[in-house]
């Protein structure tokens, strides 16, 4: 007989909390980290990577850890952010500051991404760490960003406490998944850093932008193409399109007339 105090997850919803990361870029504090593996685990998260920082293993972050000791046993250590979203089909960089021009989502906004991504793909939360949080460049190499809302906007939230902010709401979207999207994103975080490339090529070639413009319109194109959650047969179709963008722009361009 099942106990009713502990939530009944579908087979989508466990797909989800399995495929879900949570990065932590240079954290300062291993009592942070401590306090992230405790978070992770009430909501049913296992899977932490540090990106440099602290030790997972600190005296201080076991003792905030609180019987979630596994969590920081098995956490994966990175050097670079590109090495902790390796193979995420989904990257979500989350911030406190609200940058000029860039679109930022609310942790439920984002909810329904992250259910069309993991089906078939993985979703990787990128956080930043307690004194600078993610850097622009950070958060550009990710396709969505999210800003956690304070009814103060002079207030902040602590690193762990943003953690379980994301994690409780990820678990209450995998407590309502009754089914698996019918979608099937594209397999990894490589495949969509390729499309993003051969459309921004053939956008810049076609004299659509400048080159200084370069690295804020990937941005904002990762940041499209990660929205619509592409197939493979899509994906295809789109480089299809800038390959014959591209050669429409050599036709055109001066030295061929």
């Amino acid at each position: 007989m099942s106990n009713p105090a502990v939530p009944q997850l579908s087979p989508a919803g466990q797909r989800l909390l399995a495929a879900t990361r949570i990065v932590l870029e240079h954290p300062f504090f291993p009592e942070n980290v401590g306090a992230t593996a405790r978070a992770m685990r009430n909501c049913g998260l296992s899977r932490l990577l540090l990106i440099d920082g602290v030790e997972p293993d600190h005296p201080n972050a076991r003792k905030m850890a609180v019987r979630s000791e596994a969590l920081l046993e098995n956490a994966i250590r990175t050097t670079s952010l590109d090495e902790a979203i390796s193979g995420a089909s989904l990257v979500i960089g989350t911030t406190r500051m609200p940058y000029p021009g860039m679109r930022l989502l609310t942790p439920r906004e984002a909810m329904p991404l992250v259910r069309d991504h993991a089906a078939h793909g993985e979703i990787a939360w990128v956080f930043g760490n307690e004194k600078n949080g993610l850097s622009r460049e950070s958060l550009m190499r990710c396709h969505q960003v999210v800003r956690i809302p304070c009814v103060d906007p002079g207030a902040s939230l602590n690193l762990s406490q943003a953690v379980m902010v994301i994690a409780y709401e990820v678990m209450t979207q995998a407590l309502e998944m009754d089914a698996l999207p019918v979608t099937r994103p594209l397999t990894g975080d490589r495949e969509l850093e390729q499309l993003t490339e051969h459309l921004d090529a053939a956008l810049t070639r076609a004299g659509f932008f400048k080159p200084h413009q370069r690295p804020r319109r990937e941005a904002i194109l990762r940041r499209v193409l990660s929205r619509v959650a592409l197939d493979a047969d899509e994906a295809a179709v789109l480089h299809g399109v800038a390959q014959k963008l591209s050669w429409l722009a050599e036709q055109n361009s001066p030295s061929q007339t």
